[in-house]
């Protein structure tokens, strides 16, 4: 149905039919997610560091982005 996003300052619920695109851009220390309405939400769980792990979690966001998301 949606992304659940938890980080120190706030959390979000979102479904993914607002979400365009879930992003780990070159440099960035975590992914985010880019919104319909050119909002951005970070993904702090989600951090470079963890290499391997976050590749992996990218990917699996990405799919159900892909099956649920505004063109799923």
């Amino acid at each position: 149905r949606g992304v659940r996003v938890r980080n120190v300052i706030g959390g979000y619920d979102l479904p993914w039919s607002v979400v365009r695109a879930v992003r780990f851009d070159d440099g960035s220390p975590w992914a985010s997610l880019e919104l319909l309405d050119d909002e951005t939400v970070a993904v702090l769980a989600v951090q470079a560091n963890d290499k391997a792990y976050a590749v992996e979690a990218v990917r699996g966001l990405r799919r159900l982005h892909a099956e649920h998301g505004p063109t799923g």
